[in-house]
């Protein structure tokens, strides 16, 4: 398997992981999962906001409680004399994105320590286009980000039980499904992932039985792996160009918004500044609505 990243038992154990909402772990596992297939990279609040299903000021949160400001970027807020930029618990280090010469830059991603797998510790292999095929299910309201934190750790159980087999079955307790998740309702969540993700021949991503305080599933599987399925590398250039789409209709409204506010700005100040000018403009509007006999 080429397009995967570790989901580590350390990181799921963490007290500080588990107390982080759905949406903000999924930043996190995206942000790792980016990191490891490109390393240090550029991605704006935008693009990640559009991808995960979220708004830019969710994005933002989450990062400044996950992740810590590069030494760069205190440099740059420093001389700016703007905000002091807080620290969180240091698993993602970056420059925030900024404007220099008319131009905005997107955050950079410079590090992702949290990335590292201990020595002797356990990981599973999570499937990348998996998870994106399920990203993908959110805007449509098919899935949550509760649904997809689920299957994250239904993957993670589906390798800690895999041993040498491949096709193997394992079951979970719903007390450690909603442990290791954080998601109260994280048994209804297995039956959305089973509705809300279906595959041409009628298949589903796993087969399961609920056994009153544990669920058992007989059959686990991923999507088929662009790097080796047309039909999936088609499914997600798809899937990335729906994204940046969006991602430019969203620049294109805030563009226009924040043109007619200069506009509206501008009118103000120059009746302000000329109120006789204003005062004239406004009678002989009057007048010319006057009706004619």
């Amino acid at each position: 398997m080429v397009n995967w990243w570790p989901v580590t038992a350390s990181r799921l154990e963490d007290p500080k992981y588990r107390s982080l909402t759905p949406a903000d772990r999924l930043y996190v596992e995206y942000t790792i999962s980016s990191f490891s297939q490109r390393g240090s990279y550029f991605e704006s609040d935008l693009e990640v906001a559009v991808t995960l299903g979220l708004s830019e000021d969710k994005i933002r949160r989450a990062r400044r409680r996950v992740g810590r400001p590069s030494k760069q970027a205190l440099t740059i807020a420093s001389r700016s004399g703007g905000h002091e930029l807080g620290a969180g618990f240091g698993w993602v280090i970056y420059t925030p994105g900024f404007i220099s010469g008319g131009r905005q830059l997107a955050t950079r991603y410079l590090n992702v320590p949290i990335l590292k797998v201990p020595k002797r510790g356990f990981f599973a292999c999570v499937h990348r286009f998996t998870f994106e095929a399920l990203l993908a299910q959110v805007p449509m309201r098919r899935l949550t980000h509760a649904d997809i934190v689920v299957w994250l750790v239904l993957s993670y159980k589906y390798w800690r039980c895999r041993r040498k087999r491949e096709d193997h079955s394992f079951f979970i307790t719903k007390r450690e499904l909603v442990a290791l998740s954080g998601v109260a309702n994280a048994p209804a969540c297995v039956n959305h992932l089973y509705r809300g993700l279906q595959f041409a021949s009628g298949g589903h991503l796993f087969e399961y039985s609920d056994e009153g305080q544990r669920l058992v599933f007989s059959r686990w599987v991923s999507c088929a792996d662009p790097s080796e399925n047309d039909s999936s590398a088609r499914i997600l250039e798809s899937w990335r160009q729906e994204i940046a789409g969006r991602v430019h209709d969203k620049r294109l409204v805030a563009k226009l918004k924040q043109a007619n506010r200069l506009a509206r700005r501008s009118t103000q100040t120059q009746a302000e500044a000329h109120p006789s000018i204003h005062s004239a403009l406004r009678r002989a509007g009057s007048q010319d609505s006057t009706p004619v006999g």
